[in-house]
C-alpha cells in the first residue's frame, strides 16, 4: 500500500467553485498544488493511497497505466470498476466509494493533454475548468451533481466524482433505436426539460443535449448530463461564433455559419432528441451518406438548414406532441419555443397514462 499526496477539493451543493485568478498552470503542478477553492474556503490537501495488492506501484504513470497495472486499482476510497464512456478529452468509469459503498461516475482528464497545441477555440484546459465551474454551481435534481474534484499527481490525471446512473443513457445510440410509447417519453421529456429550465434560469448553455446524454436511474429519475460543451450565459444577447456538441444535433442557425443565440438553439436539439425517442432515430443524419466526415456533415447542414422533417406516419402520436414538434423544431430561432413557452405546452400538461393516441 503506498500513499501519495494530492490536491483534493470537497464539493457541497452550497459551495460554488470559483477558478483562482493567479491558478498555477496545472500541466506543470506539483502535488501540492489546489486550483479551485470554494466559496468557504473549505479546502483540504489529502492523502492518496494506491492499491495494488500489497504491491506499491512506486513510479509515475497515467491513468490508464494505472489501471493496466493495479490489481485492485483505487485512488483515495474510490474503487475503479469498468469504464463506461469516452469523450475527446476524457474517459468515464464506475467507481464505488469503499467508505459509503455508494456508486460514482469518474471522469479523468489527462493532464498532459492541457500542455498540447489544439485548434479549438477553447484549449481543453478551459474546457476542464468550464465544465467545473458549472457543474459546480448546478443544483438541480435533474442534472448530475458534481460531489467533488481531485487532482492526481500519481496519475497526472483530474478527476471528477460526479453522480452516477445505474442505467445508463435512455438510448445509447441516436443513429438507430428502439421507438419509445409516448407515455413514456413524457415522463422523460418532462424531466430533461425542468433540467434544461434550470439551466437557461441561471445563465447557462448545455449545448450538446441529445439522448446518450440524457441518463435514468433505477427510481426513475432523468439527469442531464456531460457540460464539457457547455457554457456561461452573461446576458441574453450574447451571440456564439462556435460550435460545439453533435453536429446532427445543430440547428439550422449553428449550420449557417453565423452567430447565433445559445438558447434557441439548446431548444432545437431538445426537438432533435425528442423526435428520436419517439421514431427511434434522427431526424436528418443517414448511415448511407458517402465520404469523411466534412463531406458528411456538409450534406446534412444543408438538410437541417433547408429540408422539411418527415415524420413516420406509422407511429401514431398525439395531436398536442404534433403541434409541439412544430414549435421545437422550427427553423426561425426568433419564432422558436422559449423553454418556458416549452414547459407550458398542452403535451407536458397531459397526464403519462393519457397521453398515448
Amino acid at each position: 500500500m503506498g500513499c501519495i499526496a494530492s490536491a483534493r477539493i470537497s464539493n457541497q451543493k452550497s459551495e460554488k467553485a470559483k477558478q483562482c485568478k493567479d491558478s498555477p498552470d496545472i500541466s506543470k503542478s506539483k502535488s501540492t498544488s489546489i486550483f479551485f477553492s470554494s466559496q468557504d474556503n473549505d479546502l483540504q490537501l489529502n492523502s492518496c493511497y494506491i492499491s495494488s495488492g500489497d504491491q506499491y506501484l512506486n513510479q509515475y504513470m497515467t491513468f490508464s497505466g494505472y489501471l493496466q497495472q493495479a490489481e485492485d486499482p483505487c485512488l483515495f476510497q474510490y474503487r475503479f470498476i469498468k469504464k463506461i464512456g469516452n469523450g475527446s478529452h476524457a474517459s468515464v468509469y464506475e467507481t464505488l466509494n469503499t467508505q459509503t459503498n455508494v456508486k460514482y461516475a469518474c471522469k479523468v482528464y489527462d493532464k498532459s493533454l492541457f500542455s498540447k497545441q489544439s485548434l479549438e477555440i477553447e484549449s481543453p484546459l478551459q474546457v476542464m475548468l468550464t465544465e467545473i465551474e458549472i457543474m459546480s454551481s448546478i443544483d438541480c435534481p435533474n442534472c448530475v451533481h458534481l460531489e467533488e474534484v481531485i487532482e492526481d499527481e500519481y496519475t497526472n490525471s483530474i478527476l471528477l466524482i460526479i453522480t452516477y446512473a445505474d442505467c445508463g443513457s435512455i438510448i445509447p445510440h441516436s443513429e438507430n433505436s428502439e421507438p419509445i410509447p409516448e407515455s413514456k417519453v413524457l415522463s422523460i421529456f418532462k424531466q430533461v426539460v425542468l433540467a434544461v429550465s434550470y439551466l437557461h434560469a441561471h445563465g447557462f448553455i448545455h449545448r450538446d443535449i441529445k439522448p446518450e446524454n440524457i441518463l435514468l436511474q433505477s427510481d426513475g429519475t432523468v439527469l442531464l448530463s456531460d457540460f464539457s460543451a457547455s457554457a456561461i450565459l452573461h446576458s441574453d444577447d450574447y451571440y456564439f461564433e462556435d460550435t460545439k456538441g453533435t453536429p446532427a444535433f445543430f440547428s439550422p442557425e449553428e449550420c449557417s455559419g453565423e452567430p447565433f443565440y445559445g438558447k434557441p438553439a439548446d431548444i432545437w436539439a431538445l426537438g432533435v432528441t425528442l423526435y428520436v425517442l419517439i421514431y427511434g432515430h434522427l431526424p436528418y443524419y443517414k448511415n448511407d451518406i458517402e465520404g469523411g466526415f466534412l463531406a458528411q456533415f456538409y450534406l446534412i447542414a444543408q438538410k437541417i438548414i433547408h429540408d422539411d422533417i418527415k415524420y413516420d406516419e406509422s407511429i401514431q402520436i398525439s395531436s398536442e406532441l404534433q403541434d409541439l414538434f412544430t414549435h421545437l423544431l422550427d427553423k426561425n430561432p426568433k419564432t422558436r419555443y422559449t423553454i418556458q413557452q416549452v414547459m407550458e405546452h398542452p403535451w407536458l400538461q397531459l397526464n403519462e397514462s393519457k397521453s398515448d393516441p
